[in-house]
Parts: C-alpha cells; sequence; structure tokens
C-alpha cells in the first residue's frame, strides 16, 4: 500500500514522536509512506533523522504567513491582530477551495490506498481538514483523522463554517483520538459523533548513559525532579516553582530540571520566578534537548503540572517505560495513564500542598519510587506499547 501521512504543526513535540513510532512499528515492511508536511515545521528534521528510508518521498508546504509576522510598531500589532481575526472568521474558510486543489494534485501524483492526517486540535491546524476532502475527492479509500487534543469551543462568528466542516469530517473520515476524555470533548463540543480512541503508545526507550549528573552540575545524592513539556502557561511551571520553592527549605539537595520551548515572553517569565523564588542553584531551565531518555534516567521524580486540559500525557508514559515515578495533575487523559498509587500520583491542578506532599513522600522512600516504578513499567508494556498503537492504526486500513 501507498499510505500517505499528512501534518501539520508548528512545534516539535508529541505529535511527532506518536507519528514516527506509528510509521517505525508499522506491522508490514512492504507498505510504502509518503508524508505531506509544512515547510517550516520545527520537528522536520528530527522526523527525518528517526523515520530515514521508511519514508519514501516528502512534499512540505508553505504555512499561513501571519503566524510568523510580529511587529514592536502598536499600529502594525493593532493591524495585525484585526487581520488574524478576519483571518480566523472568514479567510481561513474561504480559502480552503485553493488549498483542496493544492493537495490534490499532491494526492494524484501516487495511487494512494489510505491517508493518517494528524491534527494538534481541533479546529487548530485547519489545513487537515482541506487535506481531508482533496482525499476524498482523489478517492482514497481510507481516510484516517487523528485528533492528538481537546477541542476548542466554536466562537459565535465560526459557528455553521465549523459545523458543517464537521458534517464533512463526520462523513468521509474515520475520526481517532488519544483519550476517552477527548473523545467525549470531541463528540459533545466539535460535533464529531465517529470519534474513537486509539492511545497513544511509545517504542522501548533508550538511553544514552553517558551523560552524568555531574556533568549537569547535579551531586549524587541530589533529589531531582524533571518537567518537560512546552513552557506556556497552562503547563503549570509557575506552580510547580512554587511549590518547589517549599520542597527546596525542606530538602535543600533538591534540584529541578525544565525541558521545553516556548515564545520568548513565556520562558522570561519562568526565568523571572526562579530569580523572585532564588532558586538559581536549584532549578536548571534546559530548552529544547532530545536527549529526553537519558534525562529521565538521571532523575528521581518525573513531574507533570499541568494546569488545564491534557489530552493524553505522553511525557508519564516516557517516565513509566523507564520505571520513573509520576506525579501529575489529575486532569483530561492523564487519569487513563497513570493509575493513582499505582504508577505514581495524581494531584488536584493546582493543589499546591498536594505536590509538596507527594514530592516528600517519595524522597523519604527510594523504595517506593522503585516499587512504583516498576508498577508503572509493567502498565506501559500492558497498554502503551507503541507496536500495540501501531497495529491498531494498520488494522484501519485492512478492515
Amino acid at each position: 500500500m501507498n499510505i500517505a501521512i499528512f501534518l501539520e504543526n508548528y512545534h516539535a513535540g508529541g505529535v511527532d514522536r506518536v507519528l514516527t513510532d506509528i510509521i517505525s512499528c508499522w506491522p508490514n515492511n512492504q507498505d510504502q509512506f509518503i508524508l505531506i508536511c509544512n515547510e517550516d515545521h520545527k520537528g522536520l528534521e528530527n522526523i527525518k533523522s528517526e523515520l530515514g528510508s521508511k519514508i519514501e518521498h516528502i512534499f512540505t508546504y508553505s504555512s499561513y504567513k501571519y503566524k510568523h509576522t510580529i511587529s514592536d510598531k502598536i499600529f502594525l500589532k493593532v493591524l495585525l491582530k484585526f487581520y488574524r481575526a478576519y483571518f480566523n472568521i472568514f479567510g481561513s474558510y474561504l480559502i480552503m477551495p485553493i488549498e483542496i486543489f493544492n493537495y490534490l494534485k499532491i494526492f494524484k501524483t501516487f495511487e494512494f490506498n489510505g491517508i493518517i492526517i494528524h491534527n494538534g486540535g481541533w479546529p487548530a491546524a485547519k489545513r487537515t481538514r482541506s487535506a481531508a476532502i482533496a482525499a476524498k475527492i482523489a478517492k482514497i479509500n481510507k481516510i484516517i483523522y487523528v485528533i492528538h487534543s481537546f477541542p476548542q469551543p466554536s466562537r459565535y462568528l465560526t459557528l455553521v463554517q465549523e459545523r458543517i466542516i464537521s458534517l464533512i469530517i463526520n462523513k468521509i473520515c474515520i475520526v481517532r483520538t488519544v483519550s476517552n476524555e477527548c473523545a467525549k470533548a470531541l463528540i459533545s463540543s466539535a460535533k464529531l459523533k465517529s470519534t474513537q480512541v486509539i492511545y497513544n503508545g511509545i517504542r522501548d526507550v533508550s538511553y544514552n548513559n553517558k551523560i552524568t549528573r555531574s556533568e549537569l552540575g547535579i551531586g549524587v545524592n541530589d533529589y531531582v525532579l524533571i518537567a518537560i513539556g512546552r513552557l506556556d502557561e497552562r503547563r503549570g511551571h509557575i506552580m510547580l516553582l512554587e511549590v518547589f520553592a517549599k520542597l527546596v527549605k525542606k530538602v535543600p539537595e533538591s534540584i529541578l530540571l525544565i525541558i521545553g520551548t516556548g515564545l520568548d515572553s513565556e520562558i522570561k517569565l519562568i526565568h523571572n520566578k526562579i530569580k523572585y523564588l532564588k532558586l538559581l542553584n536549584s532549578v536548571k531551565v534546559l530548552g529544547f534537548r532530545n536527549d529526553i531518555p537519558s534525562l529521565i534516567y538521571l532523575s528521581d521524580v518525573v513531574v507533570n503540572p499541568v494546569q488545564e486540559y491534557e489530552s493524553f500525557g505522553l511525557v508519564a508514559v516516557e517516565a513509566m517505560a523507564m520505571k520513573k515515578v509520576v506525579v501529575s495533575s489529575s486532569i483530561g487523559g492523564v487519569l487513563e495513564v497513570v493509575s493513582d498509587g499505582n504508577s505514581g500520583f495524581l494531584v488536584r491542578p493546582n493543589d499546591k500542598q498536594g505536590f509538596l506532599d507527594c514530592f516528600i513522600k517519595l524522597w523519604k522512600s527510594p523504595l517506593l519510587r522503585r516499587q512504583m516504578g516498576i508498577s508503572g513499567f509493567n502498565r506501559y508494556k500492558k497498554k502503551f506499547l507503541a507496536k500495540k498503537m501501531s497495529y491498531q492504526y494498520f488494522k484501519l486500513f485492512k478492515n
């Protein structure tokens, strides 16, 4: 089979990881994959290096210009804000015929048997909907539409447009998402009635333990927490820093590693908070890293302090795959990933005392950390293997 993989994404992260694991673990080695992706996706080079010869061809397309336009001038800022509002309400729908025509040319280059379309949320990457319609016109047999996050409520001025698109996607696509919580939201809010769940999975994690604690300025006996994820307000880094400041007073040898990227304003906010809390010697903001498994290996606890929606919680699965205990907010899809009190602890999103109590409890008992890490590893093997995930997508083409 020739299978198209369509992706619109602007930040390297979990969606890329899922995509590469689906293809890497695909049951039939004779099937060929062609990747279609926006040219400015920051994770594109990683995808290329990860998949290598498993991708037969790569097509790239240009991105919306307004997404990358910035200005320091107040007048231009206001003008850009109005243009973005116009584009989101009207423009993005008006240019759909052009997008459909362009993707149709790509789809007709090969005789595709199927396509897997990855969208980070709903509506989110709007070009993915044009790709789905183009795939139907091109008479591609199976159109799998994967939504990786919770839907955003439709604005009043886009309600009619979005309802029409939902009707079309329901008619032409097999819709899948990553957790039952996501599925409920997509069915009720986005009106994607056929949505079903395929849990994300990851391959067995390999790590390079040539990286030592000393290279990162961490002592052998330090108590190391690690938080991995995009640096934005909803991820809860500010709340975590406030909790960690209290932990340092009780356990001075505590170290917090923060991994991820974000807007300059968001990164600045985190650095300012670290200075304000006098945590310069205890917190290390390491930015984007491609050696995350090695960093998890060097840590004692993996923290997921997300404060708003969390569609799945891939970081928790990575931790469990490496026999590390997880402390996470009890929110969204994480409730389906982490078994509270068994493979980790789930805490109400803004319960600072709850997070602190869990950190101290795990610091006091290395044995408990090991036991919960083993339980998490067993859960990972049972529910979140990449081979299992990939096979479920493979079956959709065979049925």
